[in-house]
């Protein structure tokens, strides 16, 4: 199989255990590190200063990549998205297995205020966008990804419906 990127990462693991992690076109490392229950589950509890986790990183990416997603297939639909206001709120699920926390499911809830008129637009480009995303595809199969969306619906008074 011949790549068409190659996602080159460098790590380097901190003096207190963290990670210092490069990213592409990024000039400065992300640390990625542990707090609350993950710390807790790892027997560190307090003991360090928190960042967050690799697990913490894997949502987000899932969740930007869907809003990006997301947000082109709204506009390629003339949703207006410089009014719209497109925002989202994700929850990682990550159980115990044999001691390990692994991610189980990701639930992400968009936030969309909209003209009425709308609604069916941003219906549709929710229904399918999910299919787009690279991240979404990549981990399908392993990680149960929920997306929902709340439309905010603007009337002609400047009154908002659900």
């Amino acid at each position: 199989m011949n790549a068409k990127y190659l996602a080159q990462i460098r790590a380097q693991r901190t003096t207190d255990g963290d990670k210092a992690v490069w990213l592409p076109a990024e000039p400065e490392p992300v640390v990625m590190g542990m707090h609350g229950a993950v710390a807790d589950h790892y027997g560190l509890g307090n003991e360090r200063k928190s960042h967050a986790t690799t697990i913490d990183y894997v949502v987000a990416s899932a969740a930007a990549c869907l809003m990006g997603t997301f947000g082109r297939a709204l506009q390629a639909r003339g949703v207006d998205l410089a009014s719209a206001g497109l925002e989202l709120d994700a929850t990682g699920h990550v159980v115990e297995d044999g001691g390990v926390l692994v991610l189980k499911r990701i639930e992400v809830r968009y936030r969309l205020d909209a003209p009425a008129d709308q609604r069916d637009a941003i219906e549709r480009a929710h229904a399918v966008h999910h299919r787009a995303c690279p991240v979404s595809r990549s981990l399908e199969g392993s990680i149960e990804i929920e997306t929902e969306v709340d439309i905010v619906c603007a009337s002609a008074g400047g009154t908002r419906s659900p």
